[in-house]
């Protein structure tokens, strides 16, 4: 939609030129009068507005910004916003937001043990002043109790993996995105959820709800809590509603007997209030543990507009330790025009085609030359070091193992090393085509220092920032999509530049041309494309 580049100004007050923190967490909303972000900021919820008007037409926009009071006893605050589907709210809406208050944590000593609840606020954004904007609490929701305190109020570490494997983040401070937004005429709608302890044994699950307005004040219509009694933790969810008011709800799923894995259930809008009766259906079993405490915490479920009924849904799991990514789709086959024998929900390949005539004779595969390095520095890749060192090599730090047979290429260094690794290629006019890799990192330093460019010609089609935070413990697959370059000659350089301080390396085997993309890249890359990955230090 928009890349986040805010100029905040301070919190509650829109026209003071103060520079808070760093607008971590941006979870993204549209409403008629704007588009709407929520972000944390050192543990303090902040709320930023964006002139879609202008915006829309390439005028300069504005941008407002205003904070709200943080919950007691959360190292973590955020707001939600509300996200609009379909036909749009009354005439002059305000744009809510919501978050959730378990009153035994948040006001001991003064606490409803009954009920927790539920906290509509509401941005009131002036574009021609705009220092009148406000941002204001609407009113509390009372709800069933839940329970925020999964493994306490501030730990990352709380859903169990298998084989010892390092818990996972809970992520019960926020409501999930989307916090999605209906009007049906008769009523206005707000779907959402967020994570529970179920039991008291710090087993998730999640707490899901329909708010309702009709006039006046929101009310609960509908709420649940979706935990089947098997010791699984249920959490990570995203939910939506399509245009007959059915739900769906996707969400992560994990414990000692069960790899991080990605499931889905749902509701038709004649189903008993309060349940999710249809059963729950498998879109992906993990097979790997998670190597780091963050998780998956940008699912989302959104419903396609072409029909208002297809829901296309997105998480993360684990198919080895390195995490990757699925897209699902599904619909009630009552809503809309049935699209086949289906019994009320079911899991569509994300990919479907007719019969499809013989294929074509394959296409020319051009060949890396010494794409696996073990012919050593024979030049074939023409290579640069500013420090002298060859870039193809076998003297390898003791830590490091080749991905296949002894030689690799190592670019980087110390004292502001520059390195580069080329091959020019003679592409085929056949746009399926990729360039495939391995690649590990191994850094001493913070990020913002050192970096790794991959060029394919004069453009840059992939960046790695070289640092601590992004070592890799594995050989990385990557795959380039040379699409954009067929019928072209052009140059592949492997890129780094490094600073006076600390030692940062970037290394790479098994470089070779396919039809196909690695079954295990972690993405297809297109020019401009950016990466980090996860953490072990190796170095030279």
């Amino acid at each position: 939609m928009f890349h986040k580049r805010p100029t905040p100004q301070a919190v509650g007050t829109p026209t003071n030129s103060t520079l808070p923190n760093f607008p971590d967490y941006p979870k993204y909303s549209v409403w008629p009068d704007g588009y709407y972000v929520t972000t944390n900021e050192n543990n303090i919820p902040a709320m930023y507005a964006f002139e879609r008007e202008a915006m829309l037409t390439g005028a300069p926009a504005d941008m407002v910004r205003l904070g709200a009071p943080a919950l007691a006893g959360f190292g973590f605050q955020a707001f939600t916003p509300a996200d609009l589907d379909g036909p749009a709210p009354p005439t002059n809406s305000l744009a809510l937001f919501m978050r959730h208050r378990d009153d035994e944590v948040h006001n001991e000593g003064s606490n409803n043990p009954s009920q927790d609840y539920l906290e509509i606020w509401q941005f009131a954004v002036d574009w021609t002043t705009p220092a009148n904007s406000t941002f204001t609490k609407l009113q509390d929701v009372a709800t069933a109790e839940f329970s925020s305190d999964l493994c306490g109020l501030t730990s990352y570490s709380c859903i169990a993996q298998p084989s010892g494997g390092i818990p996972l983040d809970p992520l019960r401070e926020v409501i999930m995105w989307r916090l999605q937004y209906r009007n049906f005429g008769t009523h206005q709608s707000l779907v959402g959820n967020h994570a529970t302890d179920v039991d008291g044994t710090d087993r998730a699950g999640v707490r899901w709800f329909e708010l309702r307005r009709t006039s006046g004040a929101w009310s609960l219509y509908q709420q649940g809590t979706y935990a089947p009694s098997d010791g699984l933790s249920r959490w990570m969810g995203a939910i939506a509603m399509d245009g007959d008011g059915n739900m769906a709800l996707g969400y992560n799923v994990s414990s000692t007997s069960l790899h991080p894995s990605l499931r889905y259930a749902g509701r038709l809008a004649t189903d008993t209030l309060g349940t999710l009766p249809h059963g729950e259906y498998n879109i992906v079993t993990g097979a790997g543990v998670n190597t780091a405490e963050r998780y998956g915490d940008y699912s989302a479920m959104s419903v396609d507009p072409a029909d208002d009924c297809t829901f296309w849904f997105t998480g993360q799991y684990n198919p080895t330790s390195q995490w990757s990514t699925r897209i699902a789709t599904f619909k009630f086959d009552s809503c809309g025009v049935p699209i086949g024998p289906l019994d009320e929900v079911a899991y569509l390949p994300l990919v479907m085609r007719p019969a499809a005539p013989p294929p074509p004779p394959p296409p020319t595969i051009p060949t890396v030359l010494n794409g696996n390095f073990e012919s050593g520095p024979d030049g074939n890749w023409a290579e640069s070091s500013s420090n002298g060192p060859d870039l193809v090599t076998n003297v390898l730090p003791a830590t490091l193992t080749p991905r296949s047979g002894s030689w690799v290429a190592w670019l980087g260094g110390i004292d502001n090393e520059t390195s580069e690794l080329s091959q020019a290629f003679t592409l085929p006019s056949s746009p399926a085509l990729y360039l495939n890799f391995y690649y590990r990192i191994g850094s001493q330093d913070l990020c913002d220092y050192d970096d790794a460019v991959i060029y394919v010609g004069a453009s840059a089609v992939a960046s790695f920032e070289l640092c601590e935070d992004n070592n890799s413990a594995n050989w990385v697959g990557d795959s380039l999509n040379m699409a954009p370059y067929a019928g072209q000659t052009v140059t592949v350089r492997f890129t780094t530049v490094t600073d006076s301080t600390n030692l940062s390396s970037f290394f790479i085997d098994d470089v070779a041309f396919s039809t196909t993309p690695l079954a295990d890249a972690e993405m297809q890359r297109q020019p401009g494309g950016a990466y980090g990955q996860a953490k072990s230090a190796i170095g030279r």
